[in-house]
């Protein structure tokens, strides 16, 4: 098992290596072909962007007060704000309890060519959106539900719950997060579904 994780972690930092690799290609390419065709910016537009992002970076930095708001706050910032299938990261955000300490999130996965490396990229998200939702007091437990879209007989879209993690503050509080390996949550979360095609 543990031979097995590492030849997984090996594949996927491989292949985040080549779309690296790839995109910083096709940047090259688009400024030599922008510069092959004599378009030059003057010191100000090019310095206006750079202002831009400071600026936005900025925003992303500071959390939201209100707990759902820093709820997808948190999640965006772990998980990125859309996933690889062109929907928003995050479905729903919403409270099981009337003192909003119970949380569900459910969330769009992002698709990979093979169903292990989906499986263990969840498990990579799920621990940390659970490590940092726990380091914040007003949680008591936390669900993450990770859909992913299927077509019916008919062939219109649907959605299917692909796993489902829930653990309570009492078994976070006894985690060593710092030392916790991603692939042990099925053991040591409250609730952990799975959908067959993960398994």
């Amino acid at each position: 098992m543990y031979r097995f994780s590492k030849i997984i972690i090996i594949m996927v930092a491989l292949s985040m290596l080549f779309m690296l690799t790839a995109c910083s290609e096709g940047t090259k390419n688009t400024n030599s072909n922008q510069q092959s065709q004599g378009t030059q910016q003057d010191d100000k537009s090019k310095q206006q962007p750079q202002q831009q992002t400071k600026q936005e970076t900025q925003e992303v930095s500071e959390p939201p007060k209100d707990f759902k708001e820093w709820l997808v706050w948190v999640a965006e910032n772990e998980t990125g704000k859309e996933s690889n299938l062109g929907k928003p990261r995050i479905s729903s955000v919403y409270f099981l309890d009337e003192k909003q300490s119970k949380v569900f999130l459910s969330l769009w996965v992002d698709e990979n060519l093979a169903a292990s490396m989906m499986r263990d990229g969840l498990l990579v998200k799920s621990t940390r959106l659970l490590y940092k939702i726990f380091n914040d007091q007003r949680a008591s437990e936390v669900t993450l539900e990770w859909l992913y879209p299927m077509k019916n007989a008919n062939g219109q879209e649907t959605e299917i719950v692909i796993m489902l993690v829930r653990m309570k503050r009492e078994t976070a509080s006894k985690i060593n997060w710092k030392e916790f390996r991603p692939f042990d949550l099925p053991t040591v979360a409250d609730k952990y579904t799975v959908h067959q095609q993960l398994q």
